[in-house]
């Protein structure tokens, strides 16, 4: 979701951007350290309660995997599937 990407993209910048004044300033304050501490809190929270959003949302259109569920470990898997290696490399997954 691009409002997810761009929440984390602005936090993960304020985050940088405040240590970097912060190495400038020279020093760290109680107050600074407090501050810094409360907004990854409040960003942990943010994610928090988008996952718990996300799950409460029914899924529409899902892909046909997505809706058959991970495969079973004694099926046989092999690289061609994904199109991750040539025919040629390919052998039997376990």
């Amino acid at each position: 979701d691009s409002s997810v990407l761009s929440r984390d993209i602005s936090f993960r910048f304020l985050a940088v951007g405040l240590m970097i004044l912060f190495g400038w300033f020279g020093f760290v304050s109680t107050y600074m350290a407090l501050f810094m501490n409360l907004l990854y809190i409040f960003y942990v929270y943010l994610s928090l309660r988008e996952s718990q959003k996300q799950q409460r949302e029914p899924v529409i259109d899902a892909p046909s995997s997505v809706v058959a569920g991970p495969r079973s470990r004694n099926s046989s898997f092999t690289a061609a599937e994904t199109g991750s290696a040539p025919a040629s490399f390919v052998g039997r997954g376990s």
